[in-house]
């Protein structure tokens, strides 16, 4: 069967042909798939004079004898709605978009299934408008809840980065988030001793970055002091993975700019190389993590480096601490193009404070920093494969 181009042509676009045309312009032979199913299925209600109305059957009708293809639809719908106004607004109109949102909802033991609608769904908090949408769609917040302690683990996870993403986004986010127990769930993830599930964990880690990049976030985690407890000892965790998961939520926390004031009041909280025991000890791990002989280990170091440097607290700590300075001036001591880019992004962050270094260390070794970053990032010789440091401490 041909799609009907010349009916689509004469459509308001606010219709079954509208977004069928959608997915013709994107993927034709998924369309084609589609018309010829319903046409077979329920050629009935494809009017275009009223198929606004009969959308949810026909998506409905797609699900019962083609799961797989009544995702794709939504997925390629929701693609195009992410950079066209007009195809979101159409999406939104015809419950496309609540479709997916259904998806989620909707119990379900095809895991496979329930994977592709959160991950859509997570697609679709991407943008403003989006985001605007899952918020305001209240029955959702519930199952979002109950997923996130799914009994499947891979389920579990991707509800857990999409709260992650969600609350990200804002102090509104995060507020729904604290409203529906979301983070709750999180804490109890994390603080479980179920816990074993080093996907369930690193999962946990990605959502608590999120969460706590927002000042919001990031007091309602400090007002619960096993979850911070928890969170942290994931720094000296025994699986290589979650140390790596570790470091790049505390960066993603620590990349804001705003509220330094209360970034630092959680930093100097659970790590300072002043303080004596379990701080010291966290803060000496992160830092010397960034000579790591893992490559893996020691770019998500220096990636939470970098974020702390964004900082002048944070550098100035930095700067004091034994060996880091002439750690950040050497150029032999970084193999890794990425550690390379880090560690510049490091120095250029410190040189942003150079003056205040120099009264600490002296002037002739601040200028060591703009020497540094006039000659790049990258050395001529990279024929190490391991971190060399010849410095003390």
């Amino acid at each position: 069967v041909n799609l009907p181009e010349r009916k689509m042509e004469q459509s308001s676009g606010y219709d079954f042909a509208g977004l069928i045309k959608v997915v013709y312009e994107k993927d034709q032979d998924v369309s084609t798939r589609v018309m010829d199913l319903i046409n077979a299925k329920h050629a009935d209600k494809l009017k275009i004079d009223d198929a606004a109305t009969n959308i949810p059957a026909l998506f409905h009708t797609l699900r019962k004898e083609d799961s797989a293809l009544a995702v794709k639809v939504l997925e390629i719908l929701v693609q195009a709605s992410l950079t066209d106004e007009q195809t979101f607004q159409m999406c939104e109109a015809t419950g496309v978009l609540d479709q997916v949102v259904a998806g989620v909802i909707e119990t379900t033991s095809d895991i496979l299934l329930m994977l592709n609608f959160l991950i859509i769904l997570q697609t679709i908090s991407t943008v403003p408008r989006g985001l605007k949408l899952l918020t305001q769609r209240e029955k959702l917040h519930p199952r979002i809840h109950e997923l996130v302690t799914h009994f499947e683990p891979s389920v579990a996870c991707f509800a857990m980065k999409y709260i992650g993403e969600f609350t990200s986004q804002g102090a509104e986010q995060c507020s729904v988030a604290i409203e529906k127990q979301w983070i709750e769930a999180i804490g109890q993830q994390l603080t479980s001793p179920s816990a074993a599930d080093v996907s369930l964990t690193e999962a946990a880690l990605q959502a608590i970055g999120g969460i706590a990049s927002t000042a919001v976030g990031l007091g309602h985690l400090m007002d619960h002091p096993s979850w911070v407890s928890a969170y942290v000892q994931c720094l000296s965790h025994s699986k290589e993975e979650v140390k790596v998961a570790f470091c790049h939520s505390l960066a993603e926390i620590f990349e804001t700019k705003d509220s330094s004031d209360l970034l630092e009041q959680f930093f100097h909280s659970q790590f300072s190389d002043k303080a004596d025991g379990e701080k010291k000890a966290r803060y000496t791990t992160l830092v010397d993590m960034r000579r790591d002989f893992s490559i893996p280990v020691r770019m998500a170091a220096l990636h939470a480096l970098h974020a702390l440097t964004n900082h002048k607290w944070a550098v100035m700590e930095l700067v004091e601490t034994v060996g880091f300075f002439d750690w950040a001036t050497r150029r032999d001591n970084e193999s890794e193009k990425e550690g390379m880019e880090w560690k510049f992004g490091i120095v250029q962050k410190m040189h942003a404070h150079w003056e205040a270094i120099g009264q600490l260390l002296g002037q002739k070794r601040a200028l060591e920093l703009k020497t540094y970053l006039k000659m790049g990032p990258f050395v001529a010789d990279t024929s190490n494969t391991m971190p060399v440091d010849f410095e003390e401490g």
